[in-house]
């Protein structure tokens, strides 16, 4: 224990920086998952709005079959 409160005596700076760079990658992070879920609303908002109670798709949309050419 004697050699880990030496250790953080004599290195403050370095583990001031260390908590730093971590407290950033948090900030960083966070940030981004913030605009992450703001560019997914902004893409579905349109189909949110849409006063519709169903959707119809072409045959084989739902399994990813090629469609056929007519």
């Amino acid at each position: 224990m004697f050699l880990a409160v030496r250790e953080l005596r004599f290195t403050k700076a370095r583990f001031g920086l260390m908590g730093a760079v971590v407290a950033l990658i948090a900030v960083l992070v966070v940030l981004l998952s913030g605009l992450s879920t703001g560019l997914v609303n902004d893409g579905v908002s349109g189909l949110q709005r849409i006063p519709a109670t169903s959707f119809a798709f072409a045959d084989g949309v739902q399994r990813g079959e090629p469609r056929q050419q007519r």
